[in-house]
């Protein structure tokens, strides 16, 4: 594929990957001393081109002033080829945050209309680590998002505090994590404790067991809301109905 020099003004950055200036400014200081070592790839657009990979290093050459890059021009405008090949560098799926390699699956999967575990196969990620970043972007709120991307929490992390499912207490438990400079260690001290502290409420119906922890210190008022939200548990997970569920529940209260 053969190489040109296109006007750094007539690319758009990627999709696939946040810009890490300090990133940018050791790839700027490398550029000015030695050259570019690998041309970027782009796609041709209506209009100028997109960068399909090598957003940091067309940060670098605007950022040094340069008019002009090496590209190799892709020869597809397809947008399912466009992210398969921009996720065929290693360099681009190693960096990229979980919830952006959520949203590339995701994405593709639509685009192709498949399943979301055969566009992870398709696209070289790991299966048990794109139901991580799936996992952790579904449960994560917008502030825990934030909190986790700012502070640059690596995906196995963000996966772990994701686990804490009420909002509020999510972003708080993420808030401490990153002020504490927690560990996996301490993330999983943290839920231990917290098992610790709750008694176990188990049902088994029509061959369905459930079972919720629930804090033993636990008030009236949330035991009311408790069991609201574990009688809609039941009937997503069986026949009963809410009224059934409840009187089930009633009866395993008083025993």
């Amino acid at each position: 594929m053969d190489i040109v020099d296109i006007p750094v003004d007539q690319i758009t950055p990627g999709p696939l990957r946040d810009i890490d200036q300090k990133h940018v400014d050791a790839l700027a200081a490398s550029i000015k001393d030695v050259g570019l070592n690998h041309p970027i790839s782009v796609v041709r657009l209506e209009k100028g081109y997109r960068a399909a990979a090598g957003n940091h290093r067309l940060a670098a050459f605007k950022q040094l002033g340069l008019a002009t890059i090496p590209c190799r021009v892709l020869d597809t405008q397809d947008p399912a080829s466009t992210l398969r090949i921009s996720c065929a560098e290693n360099a681009v799926r190693k960096q990229m945050t979980f919830t952006q390699t959520a949203d590339v699956v995701k994405t593709y999967a639509e685009l192709e209309e498949i399943t979301k575990s055969e566009a992870a196969k398709r696209l070289h990620f790991s299966q048990s680590f794109v139901s991580k970043c799936i996992k952790a972007e579904e449960r994560l709120t917008p502030k825990s998002k934030k909190l986790i991307s700012d502070a640059k929490l690596g995906d196995s992390l963000a996966y772990m505090l994701s686990q804490e499912t009420e909002p509020k207490a999510q972003e708080l438990l993420v808030e401490k994590a990153i002020k504490e400079n927690w560990t996996r260690k301490d993330i999983e001290a943290h839920f231990r404790a917290q098992r610790s502290a709750t008694v176990k409420f188990d049902y088994c119906y029509g061959g369905q067991h459930l079972s919720v922890d629930v804090p033993k210190d636990i008030s009236f008022e949330d035991i009311v809301t408790f069991l609201r939200g574990f009688v809609k548990q039941l009937s997503k997970h069986s026949s009963l109905t809410v009224v059934t569920a409840a009187r089930v529940i009633k009866e395993q209260c008083r025993a």
